[in-house]
């Protein structure tokens, strides 16, 4: 999906996780962040600026659906 005008392009790195899920962003400017799981049940809600890390430990292995203004992108937790 392209990036909504007005919402920086946020990088989120590793893809797949495993315990901890970054995302950066060339800009310090505020955007909300909701990360749901495969069922659509919302597991993070939190604003993002710059840099932000995410503890996904204690989340299942799986396919989950990151929400960032009107963009989604796919990401993967594996747990060995």
């Amino acid at each position: 999906t392209d990036p909504e005008p007005g919402v920086p392009e946020v990088a989120v790195y590793p893809n797949p996780a495993n315990d901890v899920l970054n995302l950066q962003s060339e800009s310090n400017e505020s955007v909300p962040v909701r990360i749901f799981d495969g069922a659509g049940r919302l597991v993070w809600e939190g604003m993002h600026s710059g840099a932000t890390q995410i503890n996904t430990s204690a989340w299942p292995s799986g396919r989950f659906v990151l929400r960032c203004g009107n963009t989604n992108r796919t990401l993967f937790i594996h747990h060995p």
